[in-house]
């Protein structure tokens, strides 16, 4: 049945989701059909954090869906609940959105509509705009009305101070992009402190980043490649790890060391237009055993129900991070990012991510994988420890051959489509549940999924389906060998680039 609403009713994405299965909307996709869906979830009542509609479905849009399904009991054919937009989930925004947007009052043109202001964009796409302010500026967003006349809509409530400062903002980013940079680029350097300190930047991690480049901005002659080298970091069209150039990886690895988030080395030298010209991309990169608020820590799959200092006892060690790929150092920063953010973590556990001296000759050797055995951090103002090995890979399975009899300490040999433990054992604990089904998720959207090449061409994998992804709940069997599940009780294994060696 075609959508109804003005907002989906034509809209080629959302009507190909309404109807097929393989057309479902999911963590990774991006575009404005996307940013059509953000809206509508966050006018009907949920939550897409300070990103806002950006068009990129990311963990707060995976969240944000979840939270809808469940308030609605909108369940996926195994009968769970799952983060992705399906045909149930499309026809219900459908429906409560064209409802939603009856009520809401005609604006006859006569006045300005509340907080919003007008943005000449001086043909600098709307996109590149909504990339700075949607992840600066807390939810605010540039767009078009029906008449043409582009404006501000802020995400969230402000005083008419706040929404002068954003169309201000908005102004100097659409200047600073386009033919004389330079007036804009210097007013964008004076406003981008205040939106910092206006109590609009929930990101301080990303407002860090700007700031910390704004002596560069100010340096520079012309600042329009800079500016848009900043979008590329905090936002913007997204681009998964996997699937970037190292000459991509090494520009935004650059970044985070020129914004104190890593050290590098051999530390990145700019040219005069902020280009990496040292290192080589293609060569590894070390960096210390930090980035940002999270340490790394290698522990040789400790059991953390044993003292440390006993063997297998849970004792982590800090180490430095050596031999990287570029792209895996990309997909290292976005997972600390992700981990902190998400669960409050500030170390993370492993036992491989260093490349060089791993004695593997693989994806290990060449500083294209990680091996991750635990988190810890602080969540809601409480300490916690999370290992794959106890919180995941020890607990008990479903009897899937005899579904009525009791579980099974772990699935039988045989390769078969699993499901995740934790989903239906009765005892689980409901953190540990989300933080490592989200902990997949990211994954599978940054790291090697199902493809060996560039390029996802597939949905991302679910726990339970074919992956490069090995895990617990991983559906290869291979006893006494280190490829299947059998081998990955114990960490969650995630690599960029095929299985093997690669070519620099």
């Amino acid at each position: 049945m075609a959508l109804q609403s003005v907002r989906f009713a034509g809209v080629p994405e959302l009507e190909a989701c309404a109807v097929d299965h393989a057309a479902h909307l999911l963590h990774g996709h991006s575009g404005p059909h996307v940013a059509l869906v953000q809206e509508a979830l966050v006018d009907l009542g949920e939550d897409l954090g300070a990103g806002g509609a950006d068009g990129v479905y990311g963990d707060d849009t995976s969240r944000a869906v979840t939270s809808y399904k469940t308030a609605r009991g909108i369940l996926n054919a195994s009968g769970a609940i799952d983060p992705v937009v399906g045909k149930l989930t499309i026809a219900a925004l459908d429906d409560e959105i064209a409802e939603h947007d009856a009520t809401l009052p005609v604006h006859d043109g006569s006045t300005s509509p509340p907080d919003a202001g007008a943005v000449d964009l001086a043909g600098v796409p709307e996109p590149a705009v909504n990339a700075l302010l949607g992840r600066v500026a807390a939810g605010t967003v540039v767009e078009v009305d029906a008449e043409g006349v582009t404006s501000t809509r802020l995400g969230t409530a402000a005083d008419a101070g706040t929404t002068e400062l954003l169309v201000g903002v908005a102004r100097a980013v659409a200047g600073a992009l386009g033919a004389d940079p330079e007036p804009s680029r210097s007013a964008l350097v004076g406003m981008l402190p205040q939106v910092a300190g206006s109590g609009v930047a929930v990101f301080p991690d990303v407002v860090g980043t700007v700031l910390a480049r704004l002596p560069l901005l100010a340096a520079m002659p012309v600042g329009a490649s800079l500016l848009g080298d900043l979008l590329a970091q905090v936002s913007s069209p997204h681009v998964p790890a996997r699937d970037l150039t190292k000459p991509q990886a090494l520009a935004i690895a650059a970044a985070a060391h020129a914004a104190g988030v890593i050290t590098m080395t051999p530390a990145p030298v700019l040219d005069a237009s902020g280009a990496v010209v040292s290192p080589v991309a293609t060569d590894p990169v070390s960096i210390g055993s930090t980035i940002g608020p999270v340490t790394f820590r290698t522990v040789a799959f400790g059991d953390r129900s044993r003292p440390p200092g006993t063997r297998m006892g849970y004792d982590p060690v800090t180490t430095s991070l050596l031999a990287l790929d570029v792209r895996h150092l990309v997909g290292l920063l976005r997972l600390a990012d992700h981990v902190h953010r998400s669960g409050g973590v500030t170390e993370i556990h492993h036992v491989g991510i260093s490349g060089a001296r791993d004695p593997r000759g693989d994806c290990h050797r060449q500083g294209r994988a990680i091996d991750l055995v635990g988190l810890r951090g602080v969540a809601a103002d409480t300490p916690y420890t999370l290992t794959v090995l106890n919180d995941w890979g020890r607990r008990s399975v479903p009897n899937l051959a005899h579904p009525t009899r009791p579980r099974l300490p772990d699935w039988p040999p045989g390769s078969r489509p699993l499901e995740y433990r934790l989903t239906s054992l009765p005892d689980a604990d409901g953190f540990a549940r989300r933080v490592f089904a989200e902990l997949y998720a990211f994954f599978t959207s940054e790291y090697q999924d199902r493809t060996a090449g560039p390029g996802q061409t597939e949905p991302a994998s679910v726990i339970g389906t074919s992956s490069f992804v090995m895990h617990p709940d991983h559906p290869t069997s291979s006893p006494g060998t280190k490829h299947g599940r059998e081998a990955h009780a114990n960490h969650v294994h995630a690599q960029i680039g095929p299985t093997g060696t690669q070519a620099p």
